[in-house]
């Protein structure tokens, strides 16, 4: 609740329409070390499971994560590139098995 009292705009959502809150990426970030997008957005909520893949969320919290640990541009891009390769990577292997 104290990063909430520091900065109210944490309890919105990283995104229109998503339930991922900007809290969480903070909190992430701060306290479970999480370092890139997919580590927060693969192992630390369901959203890489749901339809969307996490991908509507992927810009925001890249941009919120860069800001947070001082991540140029370019770092920012390859976080968002890895994420998305990934992402179709497992598309691909789940389409094959249906």
């Amino acid at each position: 609740l104290g990063m909430l009292e520091n900065d109210p705009t944490l309890a919105r959502p990283v995104c229109n329409g998503s339930s991922l809150l900007r809290v969480q990426v903070a909190y992430g970030v701060l306290h479970e070390q999480v370092r890139c997008p997919a580590d927060l957005l693969r192992r630390r909520t369901p959203l890489a499971l749901a339809p969307g893949r996490g991908l509507d969320e992927l810009d925001a919290v890249s941009e919120q994560m860069a800001r947070m640990l001082a991540a140029d541009g370019q770092v920012r891009l390859s976080w968002q590139d890895d994420y998305r390769r990934q992402t179709e990577i497992n598309n691909d292997i789940e389409n094959s098995n249906k």
